[in-house]
């Protein structure tokens, strides 16, 4: 829009853009910047934070703040990114795992109908999801994404990491031996891209990724002094962001948001599930053999690795329900449910139960309708909430279950559970423990994925004071959405403007 303003002395000419023109309500923002920290614990960022290594992002805490959340289950990366730009829970959006199989077999129809994000398959991410889930991504011009799996609408060319090079370029980094320092100078390379792209094009929404956090945790454990220079690196991103922006006057019109998407914890142990159920006579698939899936009598797919899905009687095409409890395959149900290696392991009952197991603590079962919830302790108490609960909603749900071992275990077992192409048994890992080992290039001596703390709490830093209470990393998108003023379909977090 172009207004002219006249006058005797001079003639002006000022210039708006549409979204300049819109009025901006309190806690609003022309912009939202979401920062990942991949695998960054709360405790761990503390640290680096009193410490003074990080004072980009210790700024940030003095103001606006900082907060422990809870991620999503599967804890592992891909998936939690989907909170941040849906304000939705992965399964629910079609995102059960970063592994999953299609037994339905309407979806994927090659490669054994299943699919890993572990390598060339990432590609198709946004395919998978759902077809009615939507992203700010599409809802907000310009935007652009660093180092995400999740894009749908955003354009190639605002999409770091899309295109074949960067994918062939963290290949070779990926499968070489001693390749960290190449993936901190990756991520340096990285940081420097974003905050450039931030500065000649001002996107209004961004969602940018520092990768290697989790990296260095799988390979060398929370202690490596390398977990420190890759904390640096977001620091130095979020200080560059900082600088661009206020210089350019656009400071105080901006929401930053610094978070991880999953937590991290020692893992000594690997139990081979392939193995186990392999020892009973079963034709077992599992990546990278998926396409064994075809012939396959069970289907393992492990996130992260402390989390697994176990597809049963894969020859059918629908989920077994309470037949996971029965006969020949409730014998195999129980020869996994009870060992050294699981938590907890979740047997769906349909579209709105779960049965709860934890060995040596009983079985519950978790109910879920409108949006509320239910505990019904049968012979113990799996998830140590004290007793029956019943019709809590999401935030009750939340406060109930955080300061438990398993924090938000009540929404996270019914979105995982309610999924449809979530398996017939769903197993999370007890500490120092996971499920996979062979096939991994590097061995991890760190993993997540699991339903406990270390790995469901994830921190959240905030340029600006909030008004709510953050509590999960779909608030984040929730928020994102609110601040923009965008409606997005089917959100399931909650604004804390």
């Amino acid at each position: 829009f172009f207004f002219f303003f006249n006058d005797t002395a001079t003639t002006e000419i000022y210039t708006l853009s549409l979204h300049d023109a819109l009025p901006i309500y309190p806690g609003m923002a022309q912009s939202v910047l979401v920062v990942v920290l991949d695998g960054v614990r709360p405790d761990t960022l503390q640290a680096a934070l009193d410490a003074g290594h990080a004072p980009a992002l210790a700024r940030l805490r003095e103001d606006g703040g900082a907060h422990t959340i809870t991620t999503v289950f599967p804890s592992v990366t891909g998936l939690g990114y989907v909170p941040f730009v849906t304000g939705r829970h992965p399964a629910t959006a079609g995102i059960p795992g970063i592994r999953w199989f299609d037994r339905s077999r309407r979806h994927l129809r090659r490669g054994g109908h299943s699919r890993s994000y572990v390598g060339w398959a990432m590609r198709y991410f946004d395919a998978d999801l759902d077809v009615g889930v939507e992203t700010l991504f599409q809802h907000v011009r310009p935007s652009f994404g660093a180092m995400t799996m999740v894009a749908r609408g955003l354009p190639r060319r605002h999409w770091l990491g899309r295109s074949l090079g960067w994918q062939v370029r963290g290949a070779r980094i990926h499968f070489a031996k001693g390749g960290l320092g190449r993936w901190l100078d990756w991520d340096r390379d990285v940081a420097g891209r974003v905050a450039r792209h931030v500065r000649r094009h001002a996107p209004r929404f961004a969602l940018a990724a520092v990768l290697t956090p989790d990296k260095v945790q799988h390979a060398e454990g929370q202690d490596s002094p390398r977990l420190l220079d890759t904390i640096r690196i977001g620091d130095e991103m979020v200080a560059e962001l900082r600088h661009d922006l206020e210089r350019a006057g656009r400071w105080e019109e901006t929401l930053l948001m610094v978070v991880s998407d999953h937590g991290h914890s020692p893992v000594p142990r690997h139990d081979e599930l392939v193995d186990v159920l392999t020892a009973q006579g079963l034709a077992v698939a599992a990546h990278p053999f998926a396409g064994k899936a075809k012939a396959a009598d069970t289907v393992v797919m492990v996130s992260g690795n402390a989390m697994a899905h176990v597809y049963l009687d894969a020859r059918r095409r629908a989920r077994l329900g309470q037949e996971a409890l029965t006969g020949r395959w409730g014998e195999v149900t129980r020869s996994l449910v009870d060992r050294e290696s699981v938590d907890v392991a979740l047997v769906p009952m349909g579209d709105d139960a779960c049965l709860v197991h934890a060995p040596g603590r009983g079985d519950a079962l978790v109910r879920w309708r409108g949006g509320r919830y239910d505990y019904q302790p049968r012979d113990g108490d799996p998830l140590r909430l004290g007793g029956p609960l019943e019709g809590l909603d999401a935030a009750d749900a939340w406060d109930a279950c955080q300061p438990t071992d398993h924090p938000d275990a009540l929404v996270q077992v019914g979105m995982v559970a309610s999924a449809p192409r979530s398996g017939d048994v769903i197993l999370s890992a007890n500490r120092e423990w996971d499920f996979r080992r062979k096939f991994e290039p590097v061995l991890h001596v760190s993993g997540h994925g699991a339903l406990h703390r270390e790995h469901m709490l994830v921190p959240l830093l905030v340029s600006q004071p909030v008004g709510g209470a953050p509590r999960r990393t779909v608030d984040i998108g929730t928020t994102a959405a609110a601040a923009l003023g965008v409606a997005l379909p089917g959100q399931e977090g909650a604004s804390f403007l």
